[in-house]
């Protein structure tokens, strides 16, 4: 087998795999965010701080994940007319 054909089938390979563990991942995203809506208020300074925190950063994520698509987006649209 030749090595580029070799490393492409990798590549396709493990990108399935990861790609299979991101799904397992989505799946059980409502019960993380449950966990983190209890800890927000369980009474633990620490674990309140920590799961602030993660929410606050994840909006934002998600936040600049929203507006990098648009700007994607709106350059092909450029780039197609």
């Amino acid at each position: 087998m030749q090595k580029p054909k070799f490393q492409a089938e990798y590549r396709c390979a493990r990108r399935q795999v990861v790609e299979h563990a991101l799904s397992q991942l989505q799946a059980i995203t409502s019960e993380a965010v449950d966990t983190l809506r209890r800890n927000i208020t369980c009474g633990t300074a620490t674990a309140e701080i920590r799961a602030a925190q993660i929410i606050i950063e994840q909006a934002i994520k998600g936040i600049e994940l929203t507006e990098l698509q648009d700007r994607i987006e709106q350059l092909e649209s450029k780039l197609n007319s």
